[in-house]
């Protein structure tokens, strides 16, 4: 179960960081492509980073249950809303 659980979180997570960096790119400016893109990147990477300092602290606090549960619940919150606003190009 946890393994599925992982995977089903891995595909998410790569979908959305393919589809809002797809959008970047079709939306940035053609001159400041690069920049707008590594800076996406640099936003990303050090958020990864701080979630994985934040979580390590906080299961030792309150427990890995409560780290999982307050992780999927905005996860769970922005696939609703993902699924429910419409976008127009």
């Amino acid at each position: 179960m946890a393994g599925g659980a992982l995977a089903a979180y891995g595909v998410g997570t790569s979908t959305g960081a393919v589809t809002f960096t797809s959008l970047l790119q079709a939306t940035a400016p053609e001159t400041h492509r690069g920049r707008v893109l590594a800076a996406f990147d640099m936003l990303w990477q050090t958020g990864r980073l701080a979630s994985l300092l934040v979580g390590g602290l906080l299961s030792g606090t309150v427990g890995v249950h409560w780290v999982f549960l307050g992780g999927g619940i905005p996860l769970l919150a922005a696939a609703a809303l993902g699924f429910t606003t419409r976008i127009r190009p």
